[in-house]
């Protein structure tokens, strides 16, 4: 007797399926410039490819960092997303100036939250005191 298969192709060659973390990346000498990178878990779990920018905002008092995802450029605070192979990343060196955050201390790899806010709806947060430490 012949078995029935449901064979189904793996369509994720040459992309990472990881870590599900957003990290902050110093890219200046001088620590004044950075990006977020959207790590392989996080773009896959949360659809990145569906969106084309992502709207930043910031809770100083809490030293959070949040994030909507979406496709309207005019939506404020929107940059552009720059998307790699099953990741994404912005660089947004105006925000970093803005609120003064010092991203030599806090570059490194964070666990991303989210948030139902009554004012803005779904939004993903870092929060900075919470770094993941490296295993050394």
């Amino acid at each position: 007797m012949e078995v029935n298969f449901n064979w189904k192709p793996f369509k994720g060659r040459g992309a990472k399926i990881g870590s599900y973390e957003i990290s902050v990346m110093k890219t200046g000498a001088k620590g004044k410039s950075g990006g977020f990178g959207f790590l392989s878990g996080f773009y896959k779990k949360e659809n990145l490819n569906d969106n084309s920018y992502v709207s930043l905002f910031y809770d100083e008092e809490k030293e959070t960092i949040g994030f909507i995802f979406n496709n309207d450029k005019d939506y404020p605070g929107a940059f552009k997303l720059t998307k790699g192979k099953g990741s994404a990343s912005v660089f947004p060196n105006s925000f970093w100036s803005g609120f003064s955050v010092d991203i030599g201390k806090w570059a490194g790899r964070y666990a991303p939250k989210q948030s139902l806010d009554e004012k803005l709806g779904k939004i993903y947060y870092i929060q900075l005191k919470e770094k993941i430490e490296d295993d050394k």
